[in-house]
Parts: C-alpha cells; structure tokens; sequence
C-alpha cells in the first residue's frame, strides 16, 4: 500500500490527465520480489488494460494499492500482489489510476518487457509456485 499518496494525488492526477508520465517512490511489499519498498516506478495512463499489466488502483476504502491484474473479467479485474497469495476481485476500471511502464532498480530504468521479465511472469503468476517459495522466504529469511 502506498500510505503518503493522499496529498501527492492531485499531482499524480493532473499529470496523468494530462498524458505525462508520472513518476512516484513505492512504499509497501505486496510487489516484492518484483518491485521493493522504496525503489521509483513510472506510470502513465493507459485507455485499456490486460493480463500482467502492473497498475495502480484506489480501493473503495480509498487506499492506494499498487498490484498486477491477475484476470480480465467482464466489468472488472482480478488482482494480486507479487508477494501475496490472495485475489483481490470486483476492481473496477474507474478505481484504475495509471499503469507502471517503468520501475528503477540499483539507479538503472527496467521497462516491463523482455526475456526475463517474460519468465519471471511464467514462473511467478503460478499460485503454487509462489506459495511455496514464499514460505520457503518465510522460513529462512525471518526478519
């Protein structure tokens, strides 16, 4: 969750409607191992959005969640973070604020594309996978 977004939304927002792309810190862990707490993503406005695409979305209750569109159904998306097990469903594509294009890792720009980013998603998007190796992460890695 991204918990300082309330007073830079109107920001983020005028810059987005405006087709720029916008650039903001992430604060959380529900993207890890793909995106840390701390590290910049770019985001722009897109008309559409698919399967994979990383995006940033307002809850009901009004926070700001970065996570990945898991499934496209009829009037809405399925979403989860990289670092959770549980769907997240009913997202409406006016909760859809922008889509990550871009994120900065160790001060080099990645664009969601590629060989590896293509096989990360491979293995990470199966659920059993992810549940294992996070609970392996769990257990040897206790902070």
């Amino acid at each position: 969750m991204i918990s300082s977004m309330e007073n830079l939304y109107p920001l983020i927002k005028e810059g987005i409607e405006a087709n720029q792309e916008v650039k903001i810190n992430v604060f959380g862990h529900s993207m890890e191992p793909f995106i840390y707490n701390g590290d910049n993503v770019t985001l722009k406005k897109f008309s559409e959005y698919k399967k994979n695409d990383v995006i940033l979305y307002r809850r009901v209750n009004k926070a700001f969640v970065l996570h990945r569109i898991y499934k496209v159904k009829k009037d809405s998306f399925v979403l989860i973070g990289d670092h959770q097990t549980q769907k997240e469903y009913g997202i409406t594509k006016d909760q859809i604020i922008a889509k990550v294009i871009s994120y900065e890792k160790k001060g080099k720009t990645k664009y969601l594309k590629g060989f590896k980013y293509h096989l990360y998603l491979l293995i990470w998007n199966r659920l059993l996978i992810r549940k294992v190796i996070l609970k392996l992460r769990r257990v040897f890695f206790k902070k």
